[in-house]
């Protein structure tokens, strides 16, 4: 494949995870389950973005939050990865999460950490950071950890506009709703996202999704009309 040039596309997550991933012939409660095939993958929204973009042949960075002693086998993920990084250092530990296959079943369990609680001055740092990247292209992924306050992504809408910098934004619930009065250059929503934020509302096809996400961007009063 032909080498992507430009500047290369900045990532963001706040809330990344070593991605753990075993099998096991059979979970049962109590038991001790014997699990083989472990494998241990940097994980979360903006992270994975970096990593396709990287297997692509562009030129990407990918600037998250890490902490603990998890923080420093997540960095080492990311080196054995060859993704350049900016990490942003916090008191709490990188979250792990865990994905068993079971043979038996063909079942696959997936449990997820909900991940350290970030202080104030720690995602205003992060805030920082951006203030300072040349890019073309930001991408703003995943979840926001707890002490991040609902409208973080709003905040990095605005200050990606003042840079011209293009956002593309892929969260969801209250953290992609407080981004969505911002604009963004692209919005990542999935069907699940959608229906989440419509009660009420099934979605069935294409059509549908793009309806709601149009009902969803129309500008609210304080906005006014475009």
């Amino acid at each position: 494949m032909r080498e992507l040039r430009g500047k290369p596309i900045i990532t963001l997550t706040l809330n990344p995870s070593i991605d753990a991933s075993s099998q096991a012939n059979e979970v049962r409660p109590i038991h001790k389950i014997r699990t083989s095939g472990e494998r241990f993958d940097p994980g979360g929204g903006g992270i994975n973005v970096a990593r396709i973009v990287r297997e692509l042949g562009a030129e990407t960075r990918a600037i998250y939050l890490a902490g603990g002693a998890t923080g420093g086998t997540f960095n080492e993920l990311l080196d054995a990865a060859s993704i350049p990084r900016l990490p942003v250092a916090i008191a709490g530990h990188t979250r792990i999460c865990h994905a068993v296959y079971e043979h038996s079943t063909h079942l696959e369990y997936r449990f997820v950490s909900t991940g350290p609680t970030v202080e104030d001055a720690e995602w205003r740092s992060l805030l920082g950071c951006l203030e300072e990247v040349d890019c073309d292209y930001l991408v703003a992924s995943g979840s926001l950890p707890m002490g991040v306050p609902v409208d973080f992504y709003a905040m990095v809408a605005r200050l990606a506009r003042k840079k011209g910098i293009r956002l593309v934004l892929d969260s969801s619930g209250e953290a992609l709703s407080a981004g969505l009065e911002e604009d963004a250059f692209l919005y990542g929503m999935s069907a699940g996202a959608a229906t989440a934020m419509t009660p009420g509302t099934e979605l069935c096809a294409r059509a549908d999704v793009e309806r709601i996400y149009s009902e969803l961007r129309r500008p609210s009063p304080k906005q006014g009309q475009p």
